[in-house]
């Protein structure tokens, strides 16, 4: 995890910038974007909330772009923020995005460990997860930095609203290399598994 603070204080001021209603609150759904993280649902849930919550949409689309717009056009007609970062994100840019987050959605209709949500508990942001049961059994290792609830949009708004309220933690990196054993069996990590190194380029996508 790199934290560099001022590219995150840049990250999150464009954001203000770009933002109609300038929200109080930024969730983001980030790597790769697609219909497997119900981008619908998290859309939907933050309209409920209200314009004091945005959406950060930041990773390559796994599908065609277009329906990314189709997924959020009824929340955003409705008042929600949205910030799209497309393509390949840089490593630091990546860990920036995440920092400057208030809250990070994971909200998966696949099985299997999340790079993300390893990022997010390294960042110290607040996790809401959704869906898979192994986000579940990640969330509840993780205590009360990170929640799972059904892939319901209801659901995942009490989530974020929660959530979102906890402060911030100092960064750390071991919630990574915890989350790198498990992907690779139980094995150490090898040394090329770091911020520049191929788990990286995992974690950017998951």
């Amino acid at each position: 995890m790199t934290i560099d603070a001022k590219l995150v204080e840049e990250e999150r001021q464009s954001w203000f910038d770009s933002s109609k209603t300038a929200p109080r609150v930024w969730v983001g759904v980030v790597g790769g974007v697609g219909r497997r993280k119900n981008v619908d649902l998290v859309a939907r849930a933050l309209e409920a909330l209200g314009p004091n919550y945005g959406l950060v949409l930041a990773g390559a689309a796994e599908g065609d772009e277009s329906e990314i717009f189709e997924w959020t056009a009824g929340a955003v007609a409705n008042g929600t923020s949205l910030i799209r970062i497309p393509g390949s994100i840089p490593n630091a840019r990546f860990d920036a995005i995440i920092r400057a987050l208030d809250c990070v959605v994971i909200a998966h209709s696949n099985e299997g460990p999340s790079g993300v949500f390893a990022k997010a508990l390294s960042a110290g942001v607040p996790v809401v997860s959704a869906g898979a049961r192994s986000l579940r059994r990640d969330a509840d290792r993780a205590g009360e930095r990170a929640s799972w609830v059904p892939l319901e949009a209801t659901r995942i708004a009490g989530a974020i609203e929660l959530q979102s309220t906890l402060a911030k933690l100092p960064p750390r990196s071991d919630s990574v290399e915890m989350f790198t054993r498990r992907i690779l069996g139980g094995r150490q990590p090898s040394a090329t598994s770091g911020a520049g190194g191929s788990t990286s380029a995992t974690v950017s996508e998951c």
